[in-house]
């Protein structure tokens, strides 16, 4: 009969031992969980994919719920305010007579960045 060491370092027989034996160490336990607390809202696949772990995206998933993490969603951004409403209306009905080359030569992507150019909202 085996002998293995328990965390303490004392021997116990193999009789003791349950289950099958983890095929991940702890050191690919915080590799995943360090990835998860940089990016929370990553999906399990992804992750396995990033770090190259040669396992399946459920056995990542078990392992991120085992230290009691859960899923999360990315919080909504609010809607417009009423203030903020009114002037985007008047700007449109203010610029609604402007020529087509003018429209050609906006950068949409500063609308949606609601004004700031550094602010990311999740």
């Amino acid at each position: 009969m085996k002998k293995h060491k328990n965390k303490r370092g004392d021997l116990k027989n193999n009789w003791f031992i349950k289950g099958r034996p983890e095929k991940y160490r702890n050191r690919t336990k915080r590799k995943i969980l360090n990835g998860v607390q940089k990016n929370p809202f990553i999906a399990a696949s992804s992750l396995k994919t990033e770090m190259d772990l040669e396992c399946s995206p459920q056995t990542v998933r078990n392992i991120i719920k085992s230290k009691g993490y859960r899923a999360q969603k990315p919080a909504k951004k609010e809607g417009l305010s009423e203030i903020q409403k009114r002037r985007r209306l008047e700007l449109c009905k203010e610029r609604r007579n402007y020529p087509l080359d003018y429209w050609r030569n906006i950068d949409e992507s500063r609308i949606y960045r609601n004004g700031s150019d550094c602010q990311n909202h999740v």
